[in-house]
């Protein structure tokens, strides 16, 4: 299997991923960048054979990943001749969207994407699965096992401290700063 990051590698947003296995081809998101500069989507569609027009018959399917505009804002332009899917969740906020968020526009859905239900596409077999998703500026990465204030906490009780003991606030009894 080839995978091929057409857009979202360098920069927030607008992400393209392009999957191909035995001359079969999977997209994953189609998104509109983040940063336009005022230009028309059409002019920012990456070039992913049979994505934007109709191809050779390799690209099976267009799978969004959930209902955020740099994931699926230039689905609309996707050719007719390509199947999109999204969670059916998704696709009810993003139909509700339509009418109250300028830009938002509808386009056609070939079916649902189901948590822990498999898909199978030519050789690919997508297995969705839910998962907690924050917006902009999302972090990712190994945290403290202890919340922060707890280790704050934990850190002035084993300090010695020759100030004596600290007043206590008048609220819940906790410190006071």
């Amino acid at each position: 299997m080839r995978a091929c990051i057409r857009r979202g590698a360098s920069q927030i947003g607008g992400n393209l991923i392009e999957l191909e296995a035995e001359g079969s081809r999977l997209v994953l998101d189609a998104g509109l960048p983040l940063e336009l500069e005022g230009a028309p989507p059409r002019d920012l569609l990456p070039d992913v054979p049979g994505l934007w027009a109709d191809s050779d018959g390799s690209l099976l399917a267009l799978l969004i990943s959930h209902a955020h505009p740099d994931h699926y804002g230039l689905a609309d332009l996707v050719a007719p001749s390509v199947p999109i899917f999204i969670g059916e969740h998704a696709a009810a906020i993003l139909n509700e969207a339509v009418f109250f968020v300028p830009g938002v526009r509808p386009f056609p859905l070939a079916g649902h994407l189901r948590h822990r239900e498999p898909l199978s596409f030519g050789p690919f077999t997508v297995t969705p699965w839910l998962v907690d998703h924050s917006a902009f500026d999302a972090r990712r990465g190994r945290w403290p096992a202890a919340p922060i204030h707890r280790r704050r906490a934990r850190a002035r009780s084993q300090a010695p401290d020759s100030r004596g003991p600290r007043p206590r606030s008048p609220r819940r009894g906790r410190p006071a700063p």
